[in-house]
Order: structure tokens, then sequence, then C-alpha cells
């Protein structure tokens, strides 16, 4: 509808699965209000301004008191050179690209990308791909 877009899903399964979302488009900001069976009632924006992309997201303790989540992501393009970073507080324990902190940077020349990872568990990737 417009710059408004309502979501609905559920699943026939005996524990009946269900998902609602609206979310609300202004240019390149997407604002979304999402809850499900759980009543894990979420808030999240997602926002690109010239070069710097942002995401971010809150999710309230469900009613089986699972902890609240914050996820942020923010990223900045320039050029051949892309820099990131990803929170997520519900990856406390969790490593490698699910760990709980994760800064990224690549670089992009003709077809090649070069990579680099680091993350809160003191754990390094370095990469490179090649496009044909």
């Amino acid at each position: 509808m417009g710059d408004i877009a309502i979501k609905a899903s559920a699943d026939s399964q005996k524990d009946q699965d269900w998902d609602a979302s609206v979310a609300y488009t202004m240019g390149d900001t997407v604002l979304t209000f999402a809850t499900d069976e759980q009543e894990a009632h979420s808030i999240a924006v997602k926002t690109k301004l010239d070069a710097v992309s942002l995401s971010a997201e809150y999710t309230m303790q469900d009613k089986d008191k699972a902890d609240a989540v914050t996820e942020v992501t923010l990223g900045y393009t320039m050029g051949d050179v892309t820099l990131g970073v990803t929170y997520d507080s519900a990856n406390k324990a969790k490593f490698g690209d699910e760990a709980q902190t994760v800064v990224s940077a690549s670089y992009t020349v003709g077809g090649i990308v070069f990579g680099a990872k680091a993350n809160d568990k003191d754990e390094y990737e370095v990469s490179t791909a090649f496009t044909f």
C-alpha cells in the first residue's frame, strides 16, 4: 500500500508459529515494527545516507523471558573500499561471523576482492576472491 507494507505468516503445525510486521518506507529509510507468537516485539530501522549504511533492531524480552536483543550494523563504502562493524547482543558466546562483534574491511581491484575480518573472540580472517 504505497509506502506501507504489511506482512503476516503462519504455520499450521501444532505449535502454531506466526509472524506479523508493518514496514514504512521513507526514501532510503525503512522502519519496521514486528511481533510473533512469543510476543517478541521488535522495532528495526535500515537507512543509507550517501556512503554510510545503518541497520539497527531491538527485540524486547518475549513471554518465555528470552533476553532482549540489540543488533546494529554500520557500513561505509568509499570507492573500492568497504568497512563495516556488526554487533549482536544475542551472540555473546558465539564465534566466527556469528560472534557478538565483527569488524570487516574489503578492497576490490579489477575482479579481485581482498577481505579481512576480526571479532571479539580474537579470531581473524583474511581472504581473497576472484571474479572472471
